[in-house]
């Protein structure tokens, strides 16, 4: 797939260069060079590249429940309709049915469907990554607390290095409450109010976490 989408815009990109009379793009560049060939395919491989990937991304996602799939799902639609939309408005302009520039039902519906699934879409990946990020973040925090917990009441910053700094947030969250925990049964030191309250609500998060998983 990688390789037919590199020739793809390789395609495209050489239609582009030898579109006659192309001048600088504006808003209605499409419009005006869909009389030429040259500019036809450059649509035709453009659009059909992005209708590809929908189609291949709503495949993917078919069989996902998760409701966050359900933007893809909804922008890769439009982007289909949108763009074979488009693509039958340059169709016609190209064999002279319609004139460039012209508001007819296919540049209707493009302007309707397209646009917004490229929105939704975009919107369905930056979700994505702050469902991802948030929670990743937020354990780094409690891990990074609770080793400051560590240094300041039971172990040397040199005995926190080994085994309990890891790159698992979670996991590193979850060695720093148990090595607090053994530390104050070993060495009988008590937390402060403040303290040990946010390491109850910790420990809390964590068997939520961890049953989830389970």
């Amino acid at each position: 797939m990688l390789l037919v989408l590199l020739g793809m815009v390789l395609m495209q990109s050489a239609a582009f260069f030898v579109i006659p009379e192309r001048g600088s793009t504006n808003l209605e560049f499409v419009d005006h060079h869909m009389v030429y060939a040259a500019g036809l395919v450059w649509a035709v491989v453009y659009v059909g590249q992005l209708m590809w990937i929908s189609v291949d991304i709503m495949v993917i996602l078919r069989a996902v429940p998760d409701r966050l799939f359900l933007t893809f799902r909804l922008g890769g639609v439009g982007i289909v309709i949108g763009g074979a939309s488009l693509l039958t408005h340059c169709v016609l302009i190209f064999v002279g049915t319609i004139k460039p520039v012209a508001d007819d039902p296919a540049w209707l519906l493009f302007n309707a469907f397209f646009y917004p699934g490229i929105l939704l879409v975009t919107l369905g990946f930056v979700a994505l990554v702050l469902r991802e990020t948030i929670p990743a973040t937020l354990w780094s925090f409690r891990a990074r607390y609770l080793r400051r917990l560590l240094s300041a009441y039971a172990l040397s910053p040199t005995r926190l290095d080994q085994g309990i700094v890891t790159n698992d947030p979670l996991q590193e969250t979850y060695e720093s409450s148990i090595a607090l925990r053994n530390s104050q049964v070993v060495s009988g030191f008590q937390l402060a109010a403040s303290d040990a309250r946010r390491l109850r609500t910790i420990e809390g998060l964590l068997d939520k976490k961890l049953g989830d998983l389970s």
